[in-house]
């Protein structure tokens, strides 16, 4: 549209340039004054989302600076603009930040929808985690490479045995306490800084289960956590967690779920299940290095709304064939036959980690696998349009070129493995090179 001779144009059009422009170019886009449009829309795209990199060791204390610009109140009219907020550490225990932090942060974000935090330590605070104003809703909220702080007081116990009653306070209850809702709640790679004597405690099994059971119950708003994931690197915290959470009113709601045990926590799995299986429409389990794998089925039998299945694991390999990979696969085959006949698409990835030049790839190879039970329990299924099986090779810095070559011997031992399924057409079997990780 033209006006006295100027080009208007309409505000889908400046959103769809602002798109495929950077941050450079977005930023010179707000001085155009001729359409006062430009320097808003602009200046929505620009600030939309921020990351703050904050590096102790080099004395960058970018988080502190931001605090710091929060709180001289100059940038008012800039932060309604700002959707997503990603801090960011140079180590897990470098930067420190409490639920009195973020909420101070929040307070000065009213348009917020989605928080990430990584490789920061979220530290408990001395007073609790109280806001001065109306909780927020977000729509995402995302840890990774994150401490939690666990204060338990051991001299103050009291209880049995069995079930031990223990004062505690947990930085992961206090920061979901700042929230009325959350849909997408994401925990990767977590750790745990707890008092060294836990370590040693007689029942430290049944102590913990018992503090994971009464934080939980601290988070009493029902959040309404409509996509979850869970990946802890150790055991212990992993079972807290997943006994925390789910005995929490935060999952009431949950559709998605993804779940990637350790070793010795693989069965503990199936305890989430029940407890959120009328509302689940799609769960994702990996396995990493787990040797707990023989005789371990998953079963989702109660989830009859689910649609949507993918199953995973990791092999890695630094010259010799993959260890426990019968194991594996056997656990992957048994859990997608005895799936809900309700799931519509199915996937199967096999993850090959090639570490080193000599790795050679042999996931499949020379196993004792029921490929003709599992065609045929999948191509008997009239709701089951769909069926992927992936094998994906990532290869270390090291490791040169891919071996595109090499995995066809994989692909074709699939394909002789389903030929009922080849027939009507519901599978689809494929390479896919990751690229060096």
């Amino acid at each position: 549209m033209s006006i006295s001779g100027q080009i208007y144009l309409a505000r889908e059009l400046k959103d769809l340039i602002l798109n495929h422009l950077d941050k450079g170019s977005i930023a010179a886009c707000t001085l155009l004054t001729r359409d006062p449009q430009w320097h808003a829309v602009a200046r929505e795209h620009l600030f939309r989302k921020i990351v703050i990199h904050d590096k102790y060791k080099n004395h960058n204390h970018n988080l502190f600076a931001f605090h710091q610009l929060l709180d001289s109140g100059c940038t008012e009219h800039t932060l309604k603009y700002i959707k997503g907020l990603t801090i960011c550490g140079e180590s897990s225990v470098d930067t420190e930040l409490t639920a009195v932090d973020l909420g101070r942060i929040l307070m000065s974000l009213p348009g917020l929808d989605s928080l990430h935090l990584e490789k920061v330590w979220i530290q408990t605070s001395a007073g609790g985690s109280s806001l001065s104003f109306p909780p927020p809703s977000l729509k995402e909220l995302h840890l990774e490479h994150v401490y939690l702080t666990l204060e338990i007081d051991l001299k103050r116990a009291s209880g049995t045995d069995d079930e031990p009653i223990v004062p505690s306070q947990f930085s992961l209850v206090e920061l979901l306490r700042l929230f009325k809702s959350i849909d997408v709640f994401h925990l990767r790679h977590i750790e745990f800084t707890w008092h060294s004597a836990l370590e040693q405690h007689a029942n430290r099994v049944a102590l913990l289960r018992s503090v994971a059971h009464r934080e939980g119950q601290k988070v009493a708003t029902p959040l309404g956590v409509i996509d979850f994931a869970l990946v802890a690197p150790k055991a212990p915290n992993f079972l807290f967690l997943l006994e925390m959470i789910t005995n929490s009113s935060t999952l009431g709601a949950v559709q998605r779920l993804e779940v990637s045990p350790p070793d010795k926590a693989v069965s503990d799995v199936e305890s989430i299940l029940p407890r959120v299986a009328l509302t689940l429409d799609h769960v994702h389990i990996h396995l990493h290095h787990t040797e707990y794998l023989a005789l371990i089925t998953f079963n989702l039998s109660s989830c009859r709304k689910l649609r949507s299945l993918r199953l995973s694991s990791d092999f890695h390999v630094s010259g010799a064939i993959p260890v426990h990979r019968g194991d594996k696969v056997g656990a992957l085959f048994r859990t997608a036959q005895q799936a809900p006949q309700s799931i519509t698409e199915l996937e199967i990835e096999l993850r090959y980690h090639r570490h080193y030049p000599q790795g050679r790839p042999a996931i499949l190879q020379n196993l004792m696998l029921d490929w003709e039970a599992l065609d045929k329990n999948l191509s008997s299924r009239a709701e089951l349009m769909e069926v992927q099986f992936v094998i994906n090779e990532l290869r270390s810095s090291i490791c040169g070129e891919p071996l595109p070559e090499v995995f066809a011997q994989e692909i074709e031992l699939v394909k002789r493995g389903l030929p009922l399924l080849l027939a009507k057409k519901r599978v689809d079997i494929k390479y896919v090179e990751a690229g060096s990780t």
